[in-house]
């Protein structure tokens, strides 16, 4: 009878075991899917932060590559000496091949003067942030192997695939000035849709005297990007 007893407690106790065992599975297994589930939703809550952040970093970088306007809003004094003019100003514009002759005669001609004829770039202002400058091209109009006349202005002639030009000036006298190819070919590319943005220089230039082909107004010419 005692071992019966004994027997039936020993059943027992591995009945209790048995159901410890599946108590601490079930609990073990939940507790798994809970954790499983606020990960899932911190990986979906990172995952749409890393999206809106990038969404507002594109939305952030977005480049504006219209220029700002050139304007001068100081007006030429009444009386200024236009053809005195002499620095910097910055012109945004195109050009145009325009054929011209070649004066070398500076007077009178006969009825058989057949003058030399050549192909001289122009540059046309559609922007400047330089009032005087304009002025001086419209006071100096085009006569002999000069062309300006008003926002327009000769930059010389195209040689072997370069830009180059004529200048007088009161420190370097009478000088060839030139570009190199590449920015030759940008300046030669622009057209009135597609504008380029110079930054030119005319020297001191106090005298006067004959052009020779390709002379321009400018002593510098430079591509402002």
């Amino acid at each position: 009878m005692e071992e019966e007893k004994k027997s039936g407690n020993k059943t027992i106790s591995i009945i209790i075991l048995v159901v410890g065992m599946i108590i601490a599975f079930v609990c073990g297994f939940l507790l798994s899917g809970v954790l499983s589930s606020s990960d899932n939703k911190t990986n979906n809550t990172n995952e749409n932060a890393n999206t809106n952040t990038n969404a507002n970093t594109n939305t952030n970088t977005v480049v504006n590559t219209t220029p700002e306007p050139l304007v001068d809003n100081e007006p030429v004094p009444e009386g200024y000496d236009a053809i005195s003019f002499y620095g910097k100003a910055t012109v945004r514009g195109y050009v145009t091949v325009e054929e011209v002759e070649h004066d070398d005669v500076h007077g009178p001609v006969g009825p058989d003067y057949n003058p030399e004829k050549y192909e001289m770039v122009v540059f046309h202002i559609e922007e400047s942030d330089n009032n005087k400058f304009l002025k001086c091209l419209e006071t100096y109009g085009s006569h002999g192997n000069t062309f300006a006349k008003e926002k327009a202005f000769s930059i010389g002639c195209v040689e072997d695939g370069k830009l180059w030009h004529y200048n007088d000036s009161d420190e370097f006298g009478m000088k060839k000035y030139s570009l190199n190819e590449t920015d030759t070919s940008k300046i030669m590319n622009s057209k009135k849709d597609s504008l380029i943005t110079l930054e030119i220089e005319r020297y001191k230039f106090t005298s006067g005297g004959g052009a020779p082909k390709c002379y321009s107004h400018i002593s510098t010419i430079a591509i402002k990007e």
